[in-house]
């Protein structure tokens, strides 16, 4: 996939998206995560509120103008991005509260872990947790803190890492040896970009640990607000069951590199909003 401009205007669902093979995928991906709702205590209340009404949507896909209509409340509204959208694109759009959602859809075999953001992860994850205030205010914050910051040359070629792993993993018939291949190069780029730590970098991994594997609260009481792992039935699993190591996000999240397209082995648990605004106002 590829970085393009975001289109601003939304248009309908049914003119870009897949929609037999959308309308399947939503409700599997939903059954999934209500099968282990009983494990309420890791769930935000704000995102349960807001994923209870998306499951409500039987019958076809919410479209960009329902999810419009439903986010008007919060003065966030979506937009259609084709892949990857460009930094600078995907920040502009935070810091004017505007959600790019990508018209992708993942594969049955990624059903409970999508190695690249798509439709599901988006609105599932993301959309729902707009309806908090300290949310909103930190996705705005992030956006516009990174219209300073600009990458290294080792962030550029981490991403472009990525970016070609991902292009191979999203093939029909994943060859081994290129998928191999792939994950080699990208940890080569991300050991020379964690040699001399950018700026960028530090604002990137803010984003993933703070907004995609978002964790706060004391030990007994935790609350998972992260989009990616709310998104996947099988990283909320792993959670729950313990199998994940909960490390400080103070301390830790902004030294520690992400791969997206397997499982997190560690997360970092922070005190609430106001250790997240304290780090990235430190970035």
């Amino acid at each position: 996939m590829k970085a393009i401009e975001v289109d601003i205007a939304p248009s309908r669902l049914d003119a870009w998206l897949d929609l037999d093979g959308a309308r399947s995928q939503w409700r599997v991906v939903i059954d999934h995560l209500n099968a282990i709702n009983e494990a309420e205590k890791w769930r935000c209340d704000v995102w349960r509120r807001g994923f209870a009404h998306l499951s409500t949507f039987e019958r076809h896909v919410p479209s960009p103008d329902d999810l419009n209509a439903w986010l008007e409340p919060t003065g966030w509204r979506v937009s259609i991005a084709d892949g990857f959208v460009a930094v600078d694109d995907y920040q502009r759009c935070h810091a004017e509260k505007v959600f790019p959602i990508c018209r992708y859809v993942r594969r049955a075999r990624d059903i409970d872990h999508s190695p690249t953001p798509d439709y599901l992860h988006d609105v599932l994850g993301h959309l729902p947790m707009l309806f908090d205030p300290r949310y909103s205010q930190l996705l705005q914050a992030w956006g516009k803190l990174g219209e300073s910051i600009r990458p290294s040359g080792a962030d550029v070629e981490m991403a472009a890492s990525l970016s070609h792993l991902l292009d191979v993993l999203d093939q029909d018939h994943i060859d081994p040896m290129d998928a191999e291949a792939g994950r080699q190069r990208l940890a080569e780029a991300r050991r020379r970009s964690n040699l001399e730590p950018s700026r960028f970098s530090r604002h990137e991994k803010f984003y993933t640990w703070a907004i995609e594997f978002g964790i706060f609260g004391a030990e007994r009481d935790l609350n998972l607000i992260g989009a990616a792992a709310l998104s996947s039935a099988g990283e909320l699993q792993r959670l729950i069951s313990r199998q994940v190591q909960l490390g400080s996000f103070k301390h830790q999240a902004l030294q520690t590199s992400v791969d997206y397209t397997t499982y997190q082995p560690q997360m970092f648990v922070s005190a609430g909003f106001d250790e997240y605004f304290e780090v990235l106002d430190s970035i």
